[in-house]
């Protein structure tokens, strides 16, 4: 074999053994090879800096278990509509509050964050729930040791809504 053919034989070869995702995102994230959930003996690249749930995890702060939480609810509050491109529609008049004008995964998706918002507030108060939201919805940085709080007891509580 010619040393070319040998070279893109170990290029394929890590290419199939670790998923580093697209060129543009390695310029601008800090990744760390973690096992790729589902494909044993294969590694992907986790950003772990691209939200504050995903730095709160890389620097010790959170569990795994509590950052996998953090996520779902990162995907719900998606689903709901109140992260990413689908949030400028959330306020359009005549649109949020008719339900004909809203799918069933959205409204099911509102539904259960309500009934997250409820539960935090009952069992971490206002003022844990409303930071830990935000801290989601608006990536704030979790600054001070009650921040940390806020933050471990809604995750810890968020859980039993979702059992």
């Amino acid at each position: 074999m010619t040393s070319q053919a040998l070279e893109r034989m170990a290029f394929n070869m890590k290419k199939d053994a670790i998923d580093t995702g697209t060129p543009e995102g390695m310029q601008h994230k800090t990744m760390v090879a973690v096992p790729a959930p589902g494909r044993p003996g294969k590694i992907h690249l986790r950003v772990v800096d691209q939200i504050e749930l995903d730095r709160l995890l890389h620097r010790g702060v959170i569990t795994q278990e509590e950052w996998s939480t953090g996520e779902q609810i990162y995907r719900l509050l998606y689903k709901a509509g109140m992260l990413g491109a689908s949030k400028s529609t959330l306020n359009v008049s005549g649109r949020s509050g008719d339900p004909q004008s809203i799918s069933e995964k959205r409204s099911d998706a509102l539904c259960i964050v309500s009934d997250i918002i409820n539960h935090l507030d009952k069992t971490c108060g206002r003022d844990a729930r409303t930071f830990f939201i935000n801290m989601i919805v608006l990536d704030l940085p979790v600054k001070t040791n009650q921040q940390v709080k806020y933050i471990k007891k809604a995750l810890s509580q968020v859980v039993k809504v979702f059992d």
